[in-house]
């Protein structure tokens, strides 16, 4: 089995205004199809636009209903949740792990590398890169440039060969082929997803010790947060989670309980607004009372250490001058040291630290040890006075109280206390769940960082599994352009196309058909096959081979320039085969029936105007979506609720 990553989407969420709008895929070969002007294209859009595309173009129905998008997929397997805004591409995207919580926070990652610092949790392409096990790397934009400038890569890199859109098939667009500049770049990016980039070795090397650097890094601060949290006697192993749903089922007792008195019928009538207002403000300034003892107590313990150390300080600095003027005499006389009794030469004057440098430190620390002074009593005056605040809080309590006992007797004096009593027991347990909802995140912090050293050693491992192979095999760059060929040339002459002499692919990794370059073909149906056959050979190498390459492809309108059903209206005789049509399905079929032979997970999502024939009744394909502006049985378009 390969070790290429893979991504499988599982499905595509939209947030909508007044509902939300999904589509769920399955692993292997999944097909959306459906009239024309449904949005399907778009389906692909958002989904590369939702794991870090520049910009999506959006269309009436999304604009009107729909707000943000999620996709779920797994990256080799371990479930992430992306989410960004679809209308503001400058804004964050958001990633949950596994699933979503409003009790877990989510990696915030930027939408662009010039924003790469300011998010908390970096850049979106180079974190999907982390996640699929992918070292980073560098690339030269002009490789015949000693001084050529260096781009890094990221996962906004391989959604361009991963993801075939309708207006890039048949088109010299594809790829960038009419951008010489852009073109370059991208070979230089298919030969890193193929491990054939130059200077290989030395790259691996220099990934190598920045991945260590990173790793090291990480253990350092996971190291530092431990040892903060065992001096501060911080439960590790504490179940925060349970704790929390704990205090939201006892929260919730609680209030059902008031509820239910409350709706009592000599409570309406009884009940003061005022007093419960009171009562409420009382509480409310216990529990503040109580929090701004605890951190006046912090404070005081704080200054008092740092009192102490400026005091130990100053002591040291009295005994130097003490010794310093003893001892500052004249050279080479000797004098009985006043502690150990032994005969002493002076010290020479420039050798020591000056009397009034001394003294002057001296003055500093008393000034600072004043000034500390001042602010324990302070503080201390402080405490005092909440704890003498906190004390008339519970006493106008305690008195309030009482006083309702005696006007409202027994049955509602008791329902009174019964409330209050709650109130307290209800604030005490907000209290304990906002430290247990700060622990959590202390916990989730620690559980990112060890996410994070997980990754960084998965990298390293793999890096240093390319390593050995880059140097025992030296894996010749022909071989592995000759391997891609062969993919190719098999799938061009399996593609049902007449004359399929001369298909190859360059050492300039060019494509050429008839012994011509892609951009030099004039037929729309050749340029159509072979766009396909140039995407679907790189899946194809990706699921047999070790490679970079994730095992997806996205298929965005395979039937384009080709007709399903012969017609005198075609002038290219090849584009209106309806052979080649179905044949673009048989080829996927195959494909899926190699991964399972190879036991390599992967996925196809097919956009596409027509169902093919060679799909009906086959496992193989799964059918994720029909949208119909006729038929009622199935949906209008992802967004099912808009009808024009």
């Amino acid at each position: 089995m390969s070790n290429s990553p893979s991504i499988i989407l599982e499905k595509l969420k939209i947030i909508g205004v007044d509902k939300n709008y999904e589509i769920k895929f399955r692993e292997g070969i999944n097909v959306i199809w459906g009239d024309v002007d449904c949005g399907k294209s778009s389906i692909l859009n958002i989904i590369s636009y939702c794991l870090g595309a520049s910009s999506i173009d959006t269309y009436d129905e999304l604009d009107a209903k729909a707000r943000s998008c999620q996709v779920f997929a797994r990256f080799n397997g371990v479930r992430y949740i992306f989410e960004r805004d679809l209308f503001d591409k400058d804004q964050y995207i958001k990633c949950h792990k596994e699933y979503l919580s409003e009790d877990k926070s989510p990696r915030i990652l930027s939408p662009s590398i010039n924003k790469e610092l300011d998010a908390p949790d970096g850049y979106i392409s180079f974190f999907i890169l982390d996640i699929l096990g992918i070292p980073r790397t560098e690339i030269k934009v002009s490789p015949s440039k000693a001084d050529s400038t260096m781009n890094r890569v990221g996962f906004k890199d391989i959604l361009k060969f991963i993801n075939l859109k309708q207006k890039d098939i048949a088109s010299d667009s594809m790829l960038s082929m009419n951008n010489a500049a852009r073109h370059v770049k991208h070979k230089e990016v298919l030969k890193y997803l193929l491990n054939i980039h130059n200077e290989k070795i030395s790259s691996i090397h220099a990934e190598i010790s920045n991945n260590t650097t990173s790793l090291k890094r990480k253990e350092s601060e996971k190291k530092g947060i431990f040892k903060f949290l065992e001096d501060t006697g911080f439960d590790i192993d504490y179940d925060y989670e349970k704790k929390l749903l704990e205090s939201d089922f006892l929260i919730s007792e609680i209030d059902n309980t008031i509820n239910s008195m409350k709706k009592d019928h000599r409570l309406k009538i009884e009940f003061s607004s005022s007093v419960k207002n009171e009562l409420s403000a009382i509480n409310e300034h216990i529990l503040w009372s109580a929090e701004k003892k605890k951190e006046l107590i912090d404070n005081l313990e704080k200054y008092t250490k740092l009192k102490k150390s400026y005091l130990e300080e100053m002591k040291s600095i009295t005994t130097t001058i003490d010794i310093e003027a003893r001892f500052s005499i004249i050279p080479d006389k000797e004098i009985n040291c006043p502690i150990c009794s032994l005969p002493q030469k002076g010290i020479l004057k420039d050798e020591s630290i000056s009397i009034d440098s001394l003294k002057h430190e001296k003055l500093q620390l008393k000034r600072k040890i004043t000034g500390l002074s001042s602010l324990i009593d302070n503080t201390r005056c402080e405490l005092s006075d909440i704890e003498r605040d906190h004390k008339i809080a519970l006493d106008n309590l305690d008195k309030i109280q009482s006083k309702y006992d005696v006007k409202f007797a027994n049955e509602v004096s008791s329902l009174v206390e019964t409330i209050s009593l709650l109130e307290k027991e209800k604030i005490e347990i907000l209290s304990s769940k906002k430290v247990s909802q700060r622990d959590k995140k202390i916990i989730s912090r620690l559980d990112i960082i060890d996410e994070e050293v997980s990754n960084l050693e998965k990298i390293i491992s793999r890096l240093e599994t390319d390593l050995v192979k880059a140097n025992e095999n030296a894996t010749n760059p022909t071989d592995v352009i000759k391997n891609l060929n062969d993919i190719f040339e098999d799938l061009m002459i399996n593609s049902g196309l007449s004359n399929m002499s001369n298909v190859y692919i360059d050492k300039k990794m060019d494509y050429h058909v008839r012994n011509r370059a892609f951009t030099k073909l004039t037929s729309g149906g050749v340029r159509t096959i072979t766009s396909i056959s140039i995407f679907l050979s790189k899946l194809v190498y990706a699921i047999n081979h070790d490679s970079n390459f994730p095992t997806l492809l996205m298929l965005d309108t395979p039937g384009n320039n080709i007709g399903r059903n012969r017609d005198s209206k075609f002038n290219d005789a090849e584009s209106s085969d309806p052979e080649l049509y179905e044949n673009i399905y048989r080829r996927l079929a195959i494909i899926s029936d190699l991964a399972k032979d190879a036991d390599k997970e992967f996925q196809i999502i097919v956009i596409d105007n027509d169902l093919a024939t060679a799909t009906m009744g086959d496992p193989r394909f799964y059918i994720a979506k029909r949208f119909s502006k006729s038929d009622n049985r199935f949906d209008h378009g992802l967004i099912d609720d808009i009808r024009i």
